[in-house]
C-alpha cells in the first residue's frame, strides 16, 4: 500500500501548481509546473527508469490517500512501499536492487506524474 512522504517543501506553493511540460529527451526526464502567480519550477530526474502520467480524476484512491493523510494541496512526494516500483520490478524480472528505487509524485491541480528513478530529482525556480 503507497504511503506518501512530502519532500522538497521549499518547492510548494500556496495554491496547486498546474502542469506545464514534460520533456524526455537524452536520458533525463523534465518536469515543468507553474503556480497561480505565473512562476514555476522544473523538476529534473537525471536517472529515471519509468515514468507515468495520469489525470487527477482518474488517480481517485491517491486523492483519498492524500486527504487522509491532511496532505491535499501539496505537491512533491516520495512514495514507500510503492505499488508503481512493484509492478516495475515485475515487468523486469527484479534485475535492479528494490533498495536502488525511489517512486517520487508530482501532484498538480488536474495531472498526477510518478516517476521510478534512482536518485533524487533536482529542482529550481525558473524564470
Amino acid at each position: 500500500m503507497n504511503t506518501y512522504v512530502n519532500i522538497f517543501q521549499k518547492f510548494e506553493s500556496k495554491e496547486p501548481y498546474v502542469f506545464d511540460l514534460l520533456l524526455d529527451r537524452g536520458g533525463v526526464l523534465v518536469v515543468e509546473l507553474m503556480d497561480v502567480d505565473g512562476k514555476r519550477v522544473r523538476c529534473k530526474f537525471d536517472s529515471y527508469l519509468a515514468y507515468r502520467k495520469v489525470g487527477e480524476s482518474d488517480s481517485l484512491i491517491l486523492i483519498n490517500e492524500l486527504h487522509k493523510q491532511s496532505m491535499l494541496g501539496k505537491s512533491f512526494f516520495r512514495v514507500n512501499s510503492s505499488d508503481f516500483i512493484n509492478w516495475f520490478q515485475s515487468q523486469n524480472h527484479s534485475v535492479r536492487e528494490l533498495n536502488s528505487l525511489a517512486h517520487y509524485a508530482i501532484v498538480t491541480l488536474d495531472d498526477v506524474i510518478d516517476v521510478v528513478a534512482l536518485s533524487e530529482p533536482v529542482f529550481e525556480h525558473v524564470r
